[in-house]
């Protein structure tokens, strides 16, 4: 459908800037006039400008969602109908991107869509809270589906800010180990080169090769510096843009040791909550499959469990599906699901798995760094042998000709 950019007069006079995709103009022009609003002035743009202004226009935050669907799910349980819910929410939050998909949600109920699709139109909210919120029209349970997805949205927060935990001490770690041998290489290292070249002696072969670093350094440390910048932009572009690129880095990060737990866990925690809140809401078990599948972040992830689909369609249960998918599920999470499958209690074994990953990230996050300090330690020590067995090796042996000499 085309892109319109497109300002409109409301009966009292006030233009309103708004943009969409319509079939046409006159569909734009009828949709006005449900909401008696009046075309001021309306202008055809490429899709390349659709995606520029989604760039500049930034969507709200997860955390501002998530509050977004609790106050959604108070209201409605309070007995206020949804056009005045959104129209409150909007008037009342402090995020100007969640205020502004708010009153373009207003606009749109005000025409005559249903919640559901006014969400999808603003491309503002996650899928999920889009078929929450269809889930609900059906059910007649707006409330609740709007409070399990609020509470979705929390969780995984929760677990991504335990990853970023886990993460931040090797991360911080490394960084300082690097800023400690570039120091060495740029500062001391030149200092007592010019020793040496006094000394005239000949130097063992790690001191030439530690001097011949150093110098290197010292004259491509701006290129060094531009090319490290470079590196991380161009793999964050690959990454986004270059699906090989995406499962490789992926792949590794899954079965990298310790962190690739956290990796693992983080993944399966999302993947069981999200499975069971879509269960949960009624969704027929392969549409569910399909739509937890397509939400997964780790591509390597994504990537094993494509073939489940097929399996479900074959006639095999959920446990058998699971168990075909070699190296990703075990044991235990394929007897939860089976006995859940059993006993007709599917969504809360579900949930079980869900919170027994949930915690088991919580707990590598708590002893990561205890768990990685040692290796820290032993890097930062070879790194100081090298610096000291090259540069005070020289020295020290000089001091021992000189006081033979003495005597």
């Amino acid at each position: 459908m085309p892109f319109f950019i497109y300002s409109s007069v409301d009966r009292n006079g006030a233009l309103i800037r708004s943009r969409g995709r319509y079939e046409s103009i006159d569909a734009l022009a009828n949709e006005l006039a449900e909401r008696d609003e009046m075309i001021y002035s309306v202008y055809s743009m490429p899709d390349s400008v659709d995606k520029l202004s989604q760039l500049l226009h930034s969507k709200p935050k997860p955390v501002d969602v998530a509050e977004f669907c609790h106050y959604m799910a108070m209201y409605i349980s309070g007995g206020l109908d949804i056009q005045s819910a959104v129209i409150d929410l909007a008037e009342t939050t402090i995020s100007r991107p969640l205020k502004r998909a708010l009153l373009e949600v207003h606009r749109l109920l005000s025409a005559g869509y249903p919640i559901s699709e006014s969400l999808r139109r603003t491309g503002a909210f996650p899928e999920l809270v889009v078929s929450m919120a269809q889930i609900g029209e059906e059910s007649g349970e707006m409330d609740r589906m709007m409070r399990d997805a609020g509470d979705h949205i929390e969780r995984t927060l929760a677990i991504k800010s335990a990853v970023k935990r886990a993460l931040l001490y090797p991360t911080f770690a490394l960084i300082v180990l690097v800023a400690g041998m570039l120091f060495w290489l740029t500062f001391v290292v030149p200092q007592l080169s010019g020793l040496f070249d006094s000394m005239d002696m000949e130097l063992p072969r790690q001191t030439l090769i530690l001097l011949a670093a150093s110098a290197w350094t010292m004259e491509n440390w701006l290129a060094l510096l531009v090319g490290t910048v470079l590196f991380f932009i161009l793999f964050g572009v690959l990454y986004r843009q270059v699906s090989a690129v995406r499962l490789g880095s992926d792949a590794v990060a899954w079965k990298l040791p310790v962190i690739g737990q956290v990796v693992q866990g983080s993944q399966k925690a999302f993947y069981f909550q999200y499975l069971s809140l879509m269960y949960g809401a009624g969704i027929v078990v392969t549409s569910a499959l399909d739509t937890v599948h397509g939400a997964v972040s780790n591509s390597y992830f994504r990537r094993k469990l494509g073939p489940v689909d097929g399996y479900l369609r074959a006639g095999e249960s959920i446990s058998q599906a699971f168990s075909q998918v070699q190296g990703v599920f075990e044991p235990i999470a394929l007897r939860m699901i089976s006995i859940g499958e059993q006993t007709g209690n599917l969504e809360g074994q579900l949930k079980k798995l869900a919170d027994l990953y949930f915690k088991r990230v919580q707990a590598l996050v708590d002893v990561l760094g205890k768990m990685i300090e040692p290796i820290i330690i032993i890097l930062i020590g070879i790194l100081f042998a090298v610096f000291v067995l090259a540069l005070i090796g020289p020295i020290y042996e000089l001091v021992a000709q000189v006081g033979a000499g003495g005597f």
